[in-house]
């Protein structure tokens, strides 16, 4: 990453968190935030699905940095039984999507005790929670449509650390209520998020618990040794605690869908691209 320094006159980066554990000179190190889409639809009137099982969403690269593997934990104590759709997968593990679900299915079963079913589904059979993975090519270039139309009712993204989190802001911008970390990412909008959320009459901050995840404070010498040992484990009980919390309150969150869309059109017109473009332009001329 040093060498980067003799190659370019500046590194631009998009949250102050990264410029912070720079390894060289941060005064050539950039906050240039990225953004997110403008044209999503805002379902303020969408009404939850009349199913009967809990449905939460999570999405991204399948690596120990997401917490993927502490939220499959979680979902075999929940106090009642949750539906999770996968949008998960590793291109870097170069297997086919077959024999990913066959790694991940083999890992579920060993580590939690999930048992395979039909359509690369997964269930557990003490907490009665499901996992179904989705394939890549099914969603790649129109994954927040195919969300949307499973209807959610919870994203859920148990990060240890985000260069953005883009899909976590394109969830909140859809109106799908949101739960993630005060990881670095995330933290930059979260707290907006939180305060929109009640400035619209949600009223729902005892069930949106970030998840407690504490930074080291002098992190510099360890991110680029071990970036595991820069932020403490996100713990299963926590995200345990905040799935039952939102199991609990599932009808005010059904009954709160308008004030969802109203934070994340918040959230889209103060993180656009075009305010990313702004800022890139104010960046180039200084």
């Amino acid at each position: 990453l040093l060498e980067l320094e003799n190659y370019f006159h500046e590194i631009w980066v998009p949250i102050e968190h990264l410029r912070d554990v720079w390894p060289g000179d941060k005064s050539r190190v950039r906050v240039v935030p990225e953004g997110v889409r403008t044209d999503n639809p805002f379902p303020g009137t969408r009404v939850p699905a009349s199913r009967e099982m809990f449905t939460a969403v999570t999405i991204g690269k399948l690596e120990k940095r997401k917490g993927h593997y502490e939220l499959f934990e979680a979902l075999t104590t929940t106090n009642k039984p949750i539906f999770l759709e996968a949008f998960i997968y590793n291109p870097f593990l170069r297997l086919s999507y077959k024999s990913f679900c066959e790694h991940i299915g083999s890992l579920l079963n060993r580590r939690y005790g999930y048992q395979p079913s039909d359509d690369n589904i997964f269930y557990h059979p003490i907490s009665n929670s499901k996992i179904r993975l989705h394939p890549p090519e099914q969603w790649q270039s129109s994954l927040y449509e195919k969300v949307l139309s499973l209807n959610p009712d919870i994203a859920i993204f148990p990060t240890y650390v985000e260069g953005w989190g883009l899909s976590i802001l394109e969830c909140m911008a859809y109106g799908i209520p949101t739960l993630t970390t005060n990881a670095p990412g995330p933290s930059t909008y979260y707290a907006d998020y939180l305060y929109e959320l009640n400035e619209a009459g949600a009223n729902l901050e005892p069930v949106w618990n970030i998840f407690n995840l504490d930074i080291v404070e002098k992190p510099d010498d360890i991110f680029f040794k071990n970036m595991d040992g820069l932020w403490s484990p996100t713990d299963r009980h926590y995200i345990n605690y905040s799935m039952n919390r939102a199991l609990d309150h599932r009808i005010d969150m059904a009954n709160s869908w308008g004030c969802y869309a109203k934070a994340g059109q918040v959230l889209v017109n103060k993180y656009s691209w075009e305010e990313s473009y702004n800022k890139v332009c104010k960046t180039l001329l200084s």
